[in-house]
């Protein structure tokens, strides 16, 4: 089933923070954002986390509530997801009663539909029970989009 349930816009420019050079680094980090909301608003490790992290943005929904979403960019139809990096980085959030998620964002729409997580189930118990799995589109803006936004952010 196919269905569309929200989007996530950023109208003002975002605090991205790039740091992080080994998975307990990363942790770390997690741990002081979950303590500290306003610290950032987008979070990029700076190594790689066997393919399962790209970014972690914190999303604010319009009643305030505060969730994180770790983000994956993939151009493929099936992508691995190890689950215990996954749940040791959202550990932090999930303790302070944060709502958390995991998006795999595809540039192609028409993908949505065939894509598969590998293995096909995540069957940690963990995740399962305290992070929403979702698969997204993402949209790029166009450049004089783009523009737009950022004239809008110094008027």
């Amino acid at each position: 089933m196919r269905q569309k349930i929200g989007r996530i816009d950023w109208k003002e420019l975002a605090l991205v923070e790039c740091e992080g050079g080994s998975r307990t680094e990363c942790v770390a980090v997690m741990e002081s954002w979950a303590a500290n909301p306003s610290k950032m608003d987008y979070w990029i490790p700076s190594t790689s986390l066997c393919e399962t992290i790209d970014a972690v943005a914190k999303w604010t929904l319009p009643d305030n509530q505060v969730r994180f979403c770790f983000l994956q960019l993939t151009k493929a139809t099936t992508h691995k997801c190890n689950a215990d990096i996954l749940w040791e980085l959202a550990q932090p959030f999930v303790k302070k009663q944060y709502e958390v998620c995991y998006i795999v964002l595809i540039p192609d729409e028409d993908k949505i539909l065939k894509f598969r997580l590998s293995p096909v189930q995540i069957t940690k118990p963990e995740v399962l029970d305290h992070i929403r799995l979702y698969v997204a589109h993402l949209e790029v803006l166009e450049q004089k989009d783009l523009d737009t936004v950022v004239r809008e952010q110094y008027k």
